[in-house]
């Protein structure tokens, strides 16, 4: 119910002021006189009215009517000061936590008013103009009731302790297409912080392909999966990557991170346990936790990081547990090593385990075509179920499940997110398609990719940088401390390097890094150029840390 205060300039008798009280389109005139605004009685008109109403949600709003000569200045203040400390019935959802949203030219008089009223209405901007936000075109003072004042005082202290512990992140707006060199916030930078490995997310074959579909289909799917929104050309994608996994059958979900958080709790129970290895990606670790199985590291199932002898140690002391499942990382997303698959494959099978695989960074990257660490190792039919994204090297949106068909089957009648999100956009499905026909019949953005991953990492050796044993095109730059990580970050974005600084909780803390991902859509040139920007940054920080 939107309660306003209008100040009329026109006095309804000689000496009183005229309020209208606006509630749903009905004004009611309530009379005022200024010369009495000390007393409880010139405020008992408006007192009553505030009172009366019993669900007063959008705040209190005064304001004047530029076609008449303002009210009295110290009279309209007064008004304003009462009715910010009226004990209203419905205080705390009317007059905590305001901030003003317009103010009348000349007439604003907000600096006058008592700290405390700024206190109690915990304004940081009180002079806003906002010409529009009153229909009838008049402009005023506003105070608007806004939300949960201990949420907003939680949120706000939360950040700015992020910010003191060098942890507070903004993101970057790109303004041109996905690419090797871009336009981030008006500035044109060599970005190294992009999944597009095969420059796939503004491929001509790609794009065509969704154009096309938004033609034949349409723009959206308009359902869930299972209610009626899955169209063959979902299907037809699904298909295409079974057959590219050399699977039984793919289930795709709206990303990666809901693929991980729809299956791993669909497959466990309370009688089971997930065995996981310490640097697995935040969506395994969500997905696990929302499982009825057991998974603590501090109860002992979590290994060191490929660490196979800790892995076989698990698995014995595991053996009364129904099912056992083993999930890694194909390809580690801070640190760009590759998981010994073939190893945790072979003690799956000796302690009767199975094993569960994400390949969101290997899928276009690792094995035939980019298949995947599967494919990568040779280990057709020995992972049970992977998980890649459609989101990072075929450059469009999206993550899926690959495994036998009753896994499938089980998915679509248990899988959470898939049962309750609305299915990709059709031309979502037809430009993956398009890529995989691209990855499938092109080598060369494959061949282009790790030839710009070889000549980064090898030249970054070259100048003294430590990339952390990285074996895929995910590059981290050792740093350590974080502040030193987030100046290093923005020094690059000053010589034109677009470099991510990765801090706790994403890894642990004094283990800070600029990750850098180099990818088919940089050119010899783009990378020469990002060399000499962190070889000049360095020197500028002067720190043992980068080197």
């Amino acid at each position: 119910m939107l309660l306003s205060l209008r100040l009329d300039a026109v006095p309804a008798h000689v000496g009183q002021t005229q309020i209208g009280i606006r509630i749903k389109g009905k004004t009611n005139a309530l009379c005022l006189d200024p010369t009495q605004s000390g007393s409880d009685s010139f405020f008992a008109p408006l007192t009553k009215e505030l009172h009366s109403q019993a669900n007063p949600q959008d705040g209190l709003t005064l304001f004047e009517d530029l076609m008449m000569e303002p009210i009295d200045q110290s009279a309209r203040l007064k008004i304003l000061h009462r009715a910010v400390e009226s004990p209203h019935p419905r205080q705390d959802q009317f007059f905590r936590r305001r901030e003003v949203s317009r103010v009348a030219g000349d007439h604003a008089g907000v600096a006058n008013l008592p700290q405390h009223v700024f206190d109690r209405a915990e304004i940081a901007h009180p002079v806003v103009d906002d010409r529009d936000h009153c229909r009838d075109g008049t402009r005023g003072l506003r105070y608007t009731s806004t939300m949960n004042a201990t949420l907003q005082n939680w949120l706000t202290g939360q950040i700015e302790t992020l910010k003191a512990e060098n942890l507070y992140k903004v993101p970057k707006i790109l303004e041109t297409p996905a690419g090797g060199r871009v336009r981030m916030n008006g500035k044109e930078v060599v970005n190294l912080s992009s999944n597009n490995y095969l420059g796939l997310a503004n491929h001509p074959k790609v794009r065509e392909a969704a154009l096309r579909a938004i033609d034949q289909w349409g723009v959206g799917a308009g359902a869930v999966r299972w209610i009626g929104g899955t169209m063959s050309v979902h299907e037809e994608l699904e298909n295409r990557l079974a057959k590219f996994k050399h699977t039984e059958a793919v289930l795709v979900f709206t990303g990666g991170f809901t693929a991980n958080s729809g299956c791993i709790p669909a497959v466990l129970s309370n009688e089971d346990v997930v065995i996981s290895d310490e640097l697995n990606h935040a969506s395994i670790i969500d997905g696990v936790r929302l499982s009825s199985a057991k998974y603590k590291k501090s109860e002992g199932y979590v290994y060191a990081h490929k660490d196979m002898e800790q892995l076989e140690s698990i698995l014995r002391a595991t053996q009364s547990f129904a099912k056992r499942m083993i999930i890694t990382d194909g390809v580690f997303s801070m640190d760009g090593d590759i998981a010994p698959l073939p190893d945790i494959a072979a003690l799956a099978e000796q302690y009767d385990a199975f094993v569960m695989v994400d390949d969101a960074h290997a899928s276009g990257v690792l094995g035939k075509n980019g298949a995947g660490t599967a494919s990568h190792f040779n280990l057709y039919g020995r992972v049970d179920i992977q998980l890649g994204t459609l989101s990072k090297a075929l450059g469009v949106i999206g993550g899926y499940i690959a495994g036998s068909a009753a896994l499938k089957d089980w998915l679509i009648n248990r899988g959470r997110p898939y049962l309750f999100s609305t299915a990709h956009p059709p031309m979502v499905a037809a430009a993956l398609i398009a890529a995989l026909d691209v990855m499938e019949n092109d080598p060369t953005p494959m061949e282009r990719l790790w030839a710009n991953t070889r000549w980064w990492k090898e030249n970054l050796a070259a100048q003294g940088f430590d990339t952390m044993g990285s074996e895929t095109p995910i590059t981290p730059v050792y740093v350590g401390d974080e502040a030193a990580a987030q100046q290093m970050e923005r020094l690059l974005w000053e010589e034109g390097v677009y470099a991510l600084s990765i801090v706790y909780p994403t890894v642990g803390r004094g283990k800070a890094r600029l990750r850098t991902m180099p990818s088919a859509a940089h050119t010899q040139e783009d990378l020469e150029f990002a060399l000499q920007a962190f070889v000049r940054v360095r020197e500028k920080l002067g720190t043992s840390a980068l080197a």
